[in-house]
This record gives C-alpha cells, sequence and structure tokens, in this order.
C-alpha cells in the first residue's frame, strides 16, 4: 500500500473501532433499561483476573509515562469468589480505561480489599484511584447519567459516548453493590465499589 493508502485504511479501522464501542455501549445499556442482563454465577480467581488486567493496561499506562499498580493483600492472591466475571472485568476496564485516560502525570491504581462477614461471605471493595484531572464538585451529579461527561470539553478533547460510568454502576447494582467516588479538581479521582 501507499503511505496515503495505508493512512486511509487506519483511519477506517479506527472509526470502525469507536463505532463498535458505541454500539456495544448503547446494546448494553438498553439491556439494563429492560431488565434483560442476566447475571452468571461462577468461581473468579482474584489473582488470574488482576494478571490479566495488569497485562489490558501495562503498555497504555507506559505509552502515557505513568505508573499502573494492581494490588490486594498478599495472603489473597489465592482467593477465590463467586460472581460473574465477565461484568466485573467490564466495570473494572471501563474504571482502569477512564483513570489511565484522564491521568498525564503520576500512577493509577486499582486496590482489592477482601473482608470476612460470616462463615462463608465476604465484602469484597475494588477501588481504582488516579492522580488525573479530577471532576469538580458540581459535576459530580451527573457523572452516573447516561450520555453524560464533566463538560462538554471533555468529549471534544478525550472522546467517549459518556455510557461507561452509567453502565458500570448499573452493572454493580445488579451485582448488589453500590459504586461511589471521591474527587477532587487537578487533582484526581477514586471510584469505588464493594460487593458480597
Amino acid at each position: 500500500l501507499s503511505a496515503e493508502q495505508a493512512k486511509m485504511l487506519n483511519i477506517i479501522k479506527s472509526s470502525g473501532a469507536s463505532l463498535l464501542v458505541i454500539i456495544n455501549d448503547i446494546l448494553d445499556l438498553s439491556k439494563i433499561e429492560a431488565a434483560k442482563v442476566e447475571l452468571e454465577s461462577g468461581p473468579i480467581e482474584l489473582s488470574s483476573l488482576l494478571n490479566e488486567l495488569t497485562h489490558l493496561f501495562s503498555q497504555q499506562a507506559e505509552n502515557k509515562g505513568i505508573e499502573l499498580f494492581i494490588t490486594t493483600t498478599p495472603e489473597l492472591t489465592d482467593f477465590i469468589f463467586l460472581g460473574d466475571e465477565t461484568r466485573l472485568k467490564q466495570v473494572l476496564i471501563n474504571l482502569l480505561g477512564n483513570a489511565i485516560k484522564f491521568t498525564h502525570r503520576g500512577s493509577v491504581l486499582l486496590n482489592v480489599i477482601i473482608e470476612e462477614v460470616v462463615n462463608d461471605e465476604f465484602k469484597v471493595t475494588f477501588s481504582v484511584s488516579d492522580t488525573g484531572i479530577g471532576i469538580a464538585n458540581e459535576q459530580l451529579d451527573s457523572l452516573f447519567d447516561a450520555f453524560s461527561q464533566a463538560d462538554a470539553s471533555i468529549t471534544r478533547k478525550y472522546g467517549g459516548t459518556g455510557l461507561g460510568l452509567s453502565i458500570s454502576i448499573r452493572l454493580v447494582e445488579l451485582m448488589g453493590g453500590k459504586m461511589d467516588l471521591s474527587s477532587v479538581a487537578g487533582e484526581g479521582s477514586c471510584f469505588f465499589f464493594t460487593i458480597e
């Protein structure tokens, strides 16, 4: 291919990938709103999940010159719990992807804390924190709304549909959890949720 043809093909490929993300987000949101999402329950191996997330995002973080930390208590790396691994991974991929996208220096951290409640029941808390652009207080209330981003300049500068967080919070709620965040504009954000 000539340089011009290669450039055009790359634009087509990139546009196709962007369109696929939008279509998948809209389909997910539609299924959630129609109460058609059925969660699966299977064994989730924590160390395998964290390793997969490390492989998915380490290069992206390195390319931006930021550090990526994915941690849990050392004695819990062999922990296995029941849940919907696909949907849990979808939420964590969205949170980590956003954290890296909106961080230009410093670090992104995914930390997992596990607490036993009674007998064989546990609370698993996932938190994703970053040293990125942060979110102003007045924009926090609408952040989890569908098609919403902190402001229009975010869409122009960073792209995205504004559906990722809306889908993520609803998936966490379907898993019986609640997502919350703390953020300081210009200093970073922390998104966290607990599931049992």
